[in-house]
């Protein structure tokens, strides 16, 4: 074996040893995020057409959270709400279905973000969480960003993880799990 090859086996040893912990850390997250009961407090500024109002949660059945925290940057994902259009109109054709955005901008990031939200227009709800109050409520909300989109059950548990519109497959998936819950009255059943 060649100093190169044996150089080559060492690194890719480790770096295979990581990939699979890294998963197994993901797997393991996953798991408890999916165990816990997500609590969507009172107080999240709802800026809508140009309005601003309170967030009272209306007692769906099925709810995709996109939750966008102090550490995102505000600014693309603002540039990017538009993709999430498809969902908000799924949510116009099946009653039972809403998809509920949460941003929680730092202190020094808030009029910021609010002026872009109100310049933008958007002609559905987005929600403004100035106190954090919605990651106060849910510690157990993991730090990895591709956890901040989750479809909760009627009974707020996680029963789906990932941002459906970023690709197909995820899409269909979603779909599944969706028809799924309402077929059922809001419970997932396997």
């Amino acid at each position: 074996m060649t100093m190169k090859n044996k150089f080559l086996l060492l690194v890719a040893i480790p770096l295979l040893l990581f990939a699979g912990c890294a998963r197994q850390k993901v797997a393991h997250e996953l798991k408890e995020f999916q165990a816990s009961e997500i609590v969507v407090p009172s107080g999240l500024q709802q800026v809508y057409a140009r309005c601003i109002s309170e967030y009272s949660g209306d007692g769906k059945t099925a709810l995709l959270v996109n939750y966008y925290d102090s550490t995102d940057c505000s600014s693309c994902r603002i540039a990017h709400l538009v993709d999430l259009l498809d969902l908000y109109e799924l949510g116009d054709r099946h009653l039972e279905f809403q998809v509920l955005t949460i941003f929680s901008p730092a202190d020094d990031r808030y009029d910021e973000v609010m002026a872009e939200l109100m310049r933008n227009d958007f002609h559905y709800p987005v929600y403004v969480d100035y106190e954090g109050l919605f990651r106060k409520a849910n510690p157990h909300i993991p730090s990895d960003e591709r956890f901040h989109s989750f479809l909760l059950d009627k009974n707020m548990r996680p029963v789906f993880v990932g941002n459906p519109v970023a690709g197909q497959e995820l899409w269909r998936l979603f779909m599944t799990v969706l028809d799924n819950m309402i077929s059922n009255g809001g419970e997932y059943r396997e």
